[in-house]
């Protein structure tokens, strides 16, 4: 509490306020217009969401590497006796910590908006063009902490110092940020059953 933690798993999601609206409009016997907007939101399971090898603190262990000669009994890169099975630890600046998750986790949310213009061709037939998009915000992503600046220099010929951790290697952290945006425009020619024929036409830009 004195941290400014939550105590629970998940955000109040009472507080978010998700309105929806539309309409629709006869202009005449053969021409509507219709159109309509909306928040929307997905639920996750807050500091807990893809949380697969580590915590929000970390997942580094600590050993104790002093035998009874005061001596180390192993000496990096290795971690184990000679002549023995065990674990070989990695070079440095290749170890890897995943996935660390944003305290504050915050829910995707999506607004979508759409207008669209209906029209009888005859009896059968009809046409619809639709003016379609949605913008989200706050969308999961995973960005590496140990990123290096850009730089001309292909990666593999820099040095662990261009890392904001040198002596690391991929630094993931789940946070929420990430923003889309989607726009297109639709048409959509139908033909009712009539006299054998019945078709449906569709082309998205």
């Amino acid at each position: 509490t004195e941290a400014g933690i939550p105590e629970g798993l998940r955000e109040n999601y009472y507080k978010q306020f998700l309105p929806r609206a539309g309409f629709a409009y006869r202009i005449n016997d053969k021409t509507t217009i219709r159109g309509g907007g909306g928040f929307y939101n997905m639920i996750l399971l807050g500091s807990i969401f893809f949380s697969l090898t580590g915590t929000v603190q970390s997942d580094v262990r600590s050993f104790s590497n002093v035998g009874a000669d005061g001596r180390p009994i192993f000496s990096l890169p290795s971690t184990r006796p000679a002549n023995s099975s065990g674990v070989r630890s990695g070079a440095v600046g290749t170890f890897e910590f995943r996935t660390a998750n944003q305290i504050d986790f915050k829910p995707p949310q999506m607004f979508q908006w759409n207008l669209s213009v209906d029209r009888e061709l005859n009896k059968d037939t009809g046409l619809r063009i639709s003016y379609i998009a949605n913008k989200s915000t706050q969308m999961p992503w995973a960005p590496d902490l140990n990123q290096a600046a850009a730089s001309t220099t292909y990666y593999s010929q820099r040095p662990l110092s261009d890392r904001p951790f040198p002596h690391w290697g991929l630094i993931y952290s789940r946070d929420a940020g990430a923003n889309s945006i989607y726009q297109s425009m639709q048409a959509e020619l139908n033909r009712r059953f009539a006299k054998g024929v019945t078709y449906n036409v569709a082309y998205t830009l």
